[in-house]
């Protein structure tokens, strides 16, 4: 079986459905909350911060508060990469993004 050359491939429309606009509107709106929260609360937060918290719940790791920014960055950059994704793959373009 040959496979078809790129301008060969039939092009797929997949209309989103309202479902689709309001998980859209949720993922974007969480990442928005989770970077305003951080950015609001920044100044109030002391040098050092609880980083991670063992079984009994008392804080065992602990680091400045720059490692806040982890969690908002790691999800505004999945969200970037899986929009660019989704939008590659709606459009038939997948082939060569990985």
């Amino acid at each position: 079986m040959a496979s078809l050359s790129k301008s060969e491939r039939p092009k797929i429309n997949i209309p989103l459905r309202p479902l689709d606009y309001a998980l859209e509107a949720l993922a974007a709106i969480s990442l928005l909350l989770l970077l305003g929260l951080a950015f609001l609360n920044y100044g109030q937060l002391p040098e050092q911060i609880p980083t991670h918290y063992n079984i009994n719940g008392s804080p065992d790791g602990f680091g400045s508060k720059t490692s806040l920014w982890v969690l908002p960055l790691v999800g505004l950059v999945l969200y970037a990469f899986l929009v660019w994704r989704t939008i590659g793959i709606v459009n038939g373009q997948a082939e060569g993004l990985f």
